[in-house]
């Protein structure tokens, strides 16, 4: 039933659902990602302070990356995407969500 709660994660994005807990959240089709390679994309969030912890959630499995968030201005959230592993990756069209931390 995991791909059901994934599924519902894209639509909630796409149609801009916000469901309880999410902050923010936008469709995103992150670009490939070469090996040592980072990329990042903001979400507004409103009222938001600096110093607040945030954490991002990817809609489908991060094939050995990692993605992390952080408030870097007031009401905005920057999500990065790094890529430790040997290889170039690139993940599929779906929705970034950030949660409270």
């Amino acid at each position: 039933m995991g791909w059901l709660k994934d599924r519902i994660k894209f639509l909630d994005a796409k149609f801009n659902y916000l469901d309880h807990g999410v902050l923010a959240q936008k469709m995103w089709n992150p670009p490939m990602l070469v090996s040592g390679g980072t990329q990042t994309t903001t979400l507004p969030v409103a009222g938001i302070a600096m110093g607040t912890k945030v954490l991002a959630d990817f809609g489908l499995p991060l094939q050995g990356t990692k993605m992390t968030a952080a408030v870097t201005s007031v009401g905005v959230v920057t999500v990065t995407h790094t890529n430790p592993t040997s290889g170039t990756v690139k993940l599929d069209y779906t929705a970034v969500r950030v949660l409270p931390g």
